[in-house]
C-alpha cells in the first residue's frame, strides 16, 4: 500500500497514508476497518465529484 500511495503523491494527487498500529497486511480490527472505511469514502467524496 504505501508504493501505491507514493505512486499516486507522485502524480500530484492529493493523498494521505493512514498507518495502525498492530496490523499487518490487512485490517482485522472492525474499529481499523470503519475507520479506514470512512477516509476511502470522503477521498471520494472530496476528489471525485461528477
Amino acid at each position: 500500500m504505501e508504493n501505491f500511495y507514493w505512486m499516486v503523491a507522485a502524480q500530484g494527487t492529493p493523498a494521505r497514508m493512514v498507518k495502525f498500529m498492530g496490523e499487518g497486511h490487512g485490517l482485522y480490527r472492525p474499529e481499523h476497518q470503519l475507520y479506514a472505511a470512512q477516509e476511502m469514502i470522503q477521498w471520494f467524496r472530496t476528489y471525485l465529484k461528477p
